[in-house]
């Protein structure tokens, strides 16, 4: 349910409440941030590896680069969907080589993990089901993976806008539907793949990691790593399930929409003003000075009158929003090189649109200048 007016006093989860949290808190959110540079490289081995993938006798290359990919994600702890993304390439590119009972083996593993992220669609468990059939699996194993696939498909249908040809308005396919079924008709013969090779792919075609959408942990390298809506959101649930101090922010593609901050723990979710949200966002990433963040959030020209005031105003409350977790927390501090960021103890990480990193247009800013705290819904 939502509730107008200011927002109640979140709970506040004991891993969180104590003062002298402060240092290990910080300590992850350079530990997030270290992952956030990692995260490019991840994105950087995965498209090679496509690249790759769609060429003749590129097989070894790609399978080198996910496999490089996938090593990264481990080490490094590499929230999902990042993960299963790779292991469903992997899995792919291990099937094309000489299809012994090790390599099924291997592909079936790799596409059971795979399919546990439901950002992939039903693609993991279908392919997974052909392998366990070549695998000679008995009856009971195939009649559970065929439930899995279907179970996983009607997911998908029910949360994905379908056009008539079966291609997804919201989400970007990883294969081509008529190359699919010829893809699944040759695996599940057991006929080697060299015949495909080249074949299947489609340069106009979106890709899960080459979208328009940003996940930003304070790392620069965020900005290199474009992925799909659902795709952002779904790394984001896992950062904060594996961190019960992290706040998460995600703003929409109507500027003039609130963003949605989770509070740590998941205990409220809060609805921003726009500007509240481009606040935390900027400071997020860094911003010169106070001035730059003015003209970023308000934009220049008369948008706002007495945009400075604004500004103030939302300040004070974002800073007792997030006092119900930290002791008189600094909303605004300047690192070693003097960029304005997020000050310790408030550890946040965002989902937004490319856009929303731009500077916002005056004449939107009129009525998009509220103060933070315009409802709170819980979860």
């Amino acid at each position: 349910m939502t509730n107008s007016g200011p927002p109640r006093p979140p709970t506040r989860p004991a891993s969180t409440r104590d003062t002298g949290t402060a240092a290990p808190l910080d300590r992850a959110q350079r530990d997030l941030e270290a992952a956030g540079r990692i995260r490019a490289e991840v994105a950087e081995r995965l498209r090679d590896g496509s690249s790759h993938k769609l060429q003749r006798y590129g097989t070894k290359l790609a399978f080198e680069a996910f496999q490089d990919a996938l090593d990264l994600i481990t080490r490094h702890d590499v929230p999902e969907p990042w993960g299963a993304l790779a292991r469903y390439r992997l899995a792919h590119v291990t099937l094309r080589g000489a299809q012994t009972r090790e390599s099924l083996r291997s592909a079936n593993a790799l596409f059971e993990a795979a399919a546990n992220a439901k950002v992939l669609g039903p693609w993991p468990a279908i392919y997974r089901l052909a392998v366990l059939s070549r695998l000679g699996a008995p009856r009971s194993a195939l009649l559970e993976a065929q439930r899995a696939a279907a179970d996983a498909y009607s997911h998908w249908t029910k949360t994905t806008h379908l056009y008539r040809d079966g291609t997804s308005e919201t989400e970007p396919r990883l294969q081509e539907d008529v190359f699919a079924l010829l893809y699944l008709a040759t695996l599940s013969a057991g006929l080697p793949h060299e015949a495909l090779d080249g074949r299947g792919a489609n340069p106009e075609a979106s890709s899960l990691t080459e979208g328009r959408w940003l996940v930003l942990t304070g790392a620069p390298a965020d900005h290199t790593v474009g992925v799909s809506e659902d795709f952002a959101r779904d790394e984001l649930a896992a950062m904060a399930a594996a961190n019960p101090w992290l706040a998460t922010l995600v703003l929409p593609e109507n500027e003039s929409l609130p963003g949605r901050l989770t509070l740590p723990g998941g205990t409220e979710t809060v609805n921003l003003a726009p500007t509240a949200a481009q606040i935390l966002l900027h400071l997020l990433v860094g911003v010169r000075d106070n001035a730059t963040l003015v003209l970023t959030v308000f934009g220049d020209g008369d948008g706002v009158r007495q945009p400075e005031n604004t500004f103030r105003q939302a300040k004070f409350r974002l800073t007792r929003l997030f006092g119900e977790f930290r002791e008189a927390p600094e909303l605004i501090v300047p690192d070693e090189r003097g960029t304005l960021r997020l000050g310790a103890g408030i550890g946040l990480v965002a989902a937004c649109p490319e856009s929303a990193l731009q500077r916002r247009d005056p004449r939107r800013a009129r009525s998009n200048a509220g103060i933070p705290g315009e409802s709170v819904t819980s979860r």
